[in-house]
């Protein structure tokens, strides 16, 4: 199993880069999904995860598929690559 750290962590860092790659600040996020700019910002730091319901807005607002925001395939590597480290 991934930690929750983690899985927070890598979706932190994958929102940054979005958000960076078109063009917008966490307050146009923010002003999209009708919550604060001070939720996005705990997001993008790691400290809290969105639910689901609003993690399928954010994937739909910045045209990315869950997987891609979620890091899921590059959280499963890692998970593989530490399974097999252990062998």
């Amino acid at each position: 199993m991934i930690p929750t750290d983690r899985i927070k962590e890598a979706f932190a860092a994958k929102l940054r880069v979005l958000l960076k790659e078109r063009g917008m600040q966490q307050a146009d996020l923010a002003r999209a999904l009708h919550m604060t700019r001070a939720a996005i910002n705990r997001w993008t730091r790691g400290k809290r995860f969105p639910t689901i319901e609003v993690a399928v807005q954010i994937a739909d607002l910045l045209k990315v598929t869950m997987d891609e925001l979620l890091c899921t395939a590059e959280l499963r590597g890692e998970r593989r690559a530490q399974d097999e480290h252990k062998v």
